[in-house]
């Protein structure tokens, strides 16, 4: 009979997603990086008017999902049988256009990049 591991709790260092991975992903608290919500830039407290930040600390140019230009568009279809503008909202990812989300394209574009430079064989 095999283990099963359950997750059972979740933190985030803040409610939004930016200062969350930020923290994680430097192993450091929100005291420190000073980044609390998607307004600055985390690594020199520069602001990003959230516009891309390069070079400041990219080696390549980011990455745009192309389905992140309908985030602000009527693609989300409520319970009341309308489109309504939310990306967050539960859906049908075959019912989004180009049948995708910006993370699942981001997530594509981040495993292309690492077997890039890695050899996988």
């Amino acid at each position: 009979m095999g283990v099963c591991n359950v997750f059972l709790n979740a933190y985030a260092q803040q409610a939004v997603c930016a200062p969350s991975r930020t923290s994680l992903l430097t192993s450091r608290r929100l005291d420190t990086t000073k980044l609390y919500d998607f307004n600055f830039y985390w690594s020199a407290g520069i602001a990003s008017n959230h516009s891309d930040d390069y070079p400041y600390s990219w080696s390549v140019l980011p990455y745009h999902p192309p389905s992140f230009k309908y985030g602000n568009r009527k693609v989300c279809k409520g319970i009341d049988g309308q489109l309504h503008v939310n990306l967050l909202c539960l859906m049908n990812v075959s019912e989004t256009p180009l049948e995708t989300l910006p993370d699942m394209e981001s997530t594509e574009e981040a495993v292309r990049l690492l077997k890039s430079t890695r050899d996988f064989d």
